[in-house]
């Protein structure tokens, strides 16, 4: 099926993405989810390290997003910072049942709802209604954003460690063969983003919306979005490290520079979000909403 799909539709769905987004303005849709990634963020890394350690362990996992993850952005000052909120937000020893309790349905909504905004957003790029009003709805809702928040984690402390296990590796052939120790090294950590950043996105359009997409679209969205994600992130990764606003201006400068990391990638979700509505309808393969489909389906 793949095979049968011409290059230019793609360069032409992108042309025409970037023509839609702009034309319904969804980079406003990124500076939402900036908001609620400053709430969520730690609840969201407190989750993820809870999950997560069960398999890989507590220390390794909040080491990798510390220091590999929150610590490239904000560096160590702020790595520091998140690393106290943490663990204040995890120490219910001596707290009541009832404190615990509470804490812990705080924590479980804070902690979802960067994502229900991603899932509200591409709902209005794929120009699919909410259906609002049922309590049962809005609990199944966040529980596949919850189930969202720790596939996303999993993958990328998953990615990590191969990563380290690979670079180890290429470290031991580098003293072998060390003219090509740098390029396979750069290379290597090239196609493991790309594979990690194409499986988050995919389960991301996957699970979120409540829609049904082939296995094409979300395949060529998925990639397409993640390849332009990681050309587009060099370029940003690069000038936060030259204008090294974590050293210049503090706490207040690692916030900064989350908000920015965290509104480019909100945008690149959503311009995948566009490509994947525009690639739909020039290969006549419409998104369908979950709803109409279950009752095509009866």
């Amino acid at each position: 099926m793949l095979q049968t799909i011409k290059n230019h539709t793609i360069f032409q769905a992108i042309k025409r993405s970037v023509v839609e987004f702009n034309e319904e303005r969804a980079f406003r849709h990124g500076a939402a989810v900036s908001y609620y990634t400053l709430i969520s963020l730690v609840p969201m890394m407190v989750v993820i390290i809870f999950f997560c350690g069960l398999i890989f362990g507590k220390q390794q996992v909040q080491d990798i997003l510390l220091e590999h993850f929150v610590g490239a952005l904000t560096g160590e000052e702020g790595a520091e910072i998140i690393y106290g909120v943490i663990e204040n937000m995890t120490d219910f020893s001596d707290a009541a049942w009832i404190t615990k309790v509470v804490g812990i349905l705080i924590l479980l909504f804070t902690s979802t709802a960067v994502f229900n905004s991603i899932k509200t957003s591409i709902h209005a790029l794929w120009h699919i209604p909410l259906s609002l009003g049922k309590i049962s709805k809005s609990a199944i809702d966040r529980l596949r954003s919850f189930l969202t928040l720790i596939i996303v984690g999993f993958v990328i402390v998953l990615v990590f460690f191969l990563e380290s296990l690979i670079i180890t590796s290429l470290d031991f052939m580098g003293e072998l063969l060390p003219m090509f120790h740098g390029f396979t090294l750069i290379m290597v950590e090239f196609v493991l983003a790309l594979i990690m950043n194409a499986f988050i996105f995919g389960m991301i359009y996957k699970l979120l919306p409540s829609a049904v997409l082939s296995k094409k679209k979300l395949i060529i969205g998925s990639v397409t979005t993640a390849f332009l994600f990681q050309l587009g992130g060099s370029l940003i990764a690069w000038y936060l490290h030259a204008a090294d606003l974590g050293t210049t201006y503090g706490v207040i400068g690692s916030i900064t520079l989350i908000l920015i990391w965290v509104f480019y990638s909100a945008n690149m979700i959503f311009f995948g979000a566009k490509f994947i509505f525009v690639f739909s309808k020039l290969t006549n393969d419409p998104i369908i909403p979950k709803k109409a489909w279950q009752n095509s389906s009866n």
